[in-house]
């Protein structure tokens, strides 16, 4: 649940941030096909760039219908987590890499020690085991024992004086003719290997969830990577064609292009580092330790 809340946060504010990039880069594009339709107009340019440059606006307005109907996605499944719609100004969730062990393998030996679910099914083991023992001591037998003691002295003629010291042990059995408590001790021990084969089989899980949640963090650091120097080539060569378009080398048209073109590597940036985000928080649900480096801690439904 913790997950599913960071992830509709994060979500959201991706989407928030789409649109806001979005709507400036827009306006730089509405200034753009302005520009290319008086040029057309004045017949300096040809009517074909002013339909290459349409079709630059009609992507962009695909786009922000794609980004748009994500924030409605991302804020309905916020509310449905958080129980209610997310406000208006949304802080940017901290980096957790300094809570997230270097190496995959330490990340799955810390997990298994202390991720809640093993623990809890570790107790649930411990428990049954308890439960074998308790049925096989209805084999054992009840003991009683009884202690009586008497002393009298009588008149010689009676009987003169009398003691009398007894002890006595009882051991009772209770045995069931038909099996029964046999077939208990043999369900209860059933039991306990379950829930011991319950364990090895959740530590499974909880590597293999480790190890997946560890492949995404490092997929997305590395596209996180590899955007950065997209975004580094695109500004460069933005700027080369705004100085080729001053010394008239380059058209208007290829100019807007260019511009469209380090966009995009700026929307596909913004994407990754969200995604880079969730990947780290990922990793921490995924050892058992969300709540712990968040320093969440649980609420009862009155104080929420």
């Amino acid at each position: 649940l913790g997950l599913r809340a960071v992830q509709s946060y994060i979500n959201v504010l991706r989407a928030r941030q789409g649109l806001a990039l979005l709507d400036q880069h827009s306006e730089r594009i509405d200034d753009y096909m302005g520009r290319i339709r008086s040029m057309v107009d004045e017949g300096v340019s040809d009517e074909t760039e002013l339909q290459q440059a349409r079709d630059i606006q009609v992507i962009l307005q695909g786009i922000r219908a794609d980004f748009e109907g994500q924030l409605t996605a991302a804020e309905s499944q916020y509310a449905e987590v958080i129980g209610k719609f997310p406000d208006e100004m949304m802080a940017d969730p901290e980096n957790r890499m300094a809570s997230i062990p270097d190496e995959v393998n330490q990340a799955v030996a810390r997990a298994q020690d202390t991720h809640p679910a093993i623990m809890a099914a570790q107790l649930q083991s411990k428990a049954a085991s308890y439960d074998v023992d308790a049925e096989k001591g209805t084999l054992y037998p009840d003991v009683n024992g009884e202690l009586s003691y008497l002393k009298s002295d009588k008149d010689d003629l009676i009987g003169g004086e009398i003691e009398d010291a007894r002890a006595l042990v009882r051991m009772s059995w209770n045995f069931s003719t038909g099996g029964e408590q046999l077939a208990r001790i043999r369900r209860t021990s059933y039991n306990h290997k379950e829930s011991l084969a319950n364990v090895r089989e959740l530590k499974r899980q909880i590597e293999r969830d480790v190890r997946v949640a560890y492949s995404e963090l490092n997929t997305a650091s590395k596209q996180l990577k590899l955007l950065d120097e997209r975004k580094s080539l695109n500004t460069k060569l933005f700027s080369a064609y705004e100085s080729q378009f001053e010394g008239a080398r380059v058209k208007l048209l290829q100019l807007m292009q260019a511009h469209n073109q380090l966009f995009n590597t700026d929307l596909e940036m913004m994407n990754g580092k969200y995604r880079y985000l969730a990947a780290q928080y990922g990793v921490l649900a995924s050892m058992g330790r969300l709540q712990e480096a968040m320093n969440m801690r649980e609420t009862s439904h009155e104080q929420k």
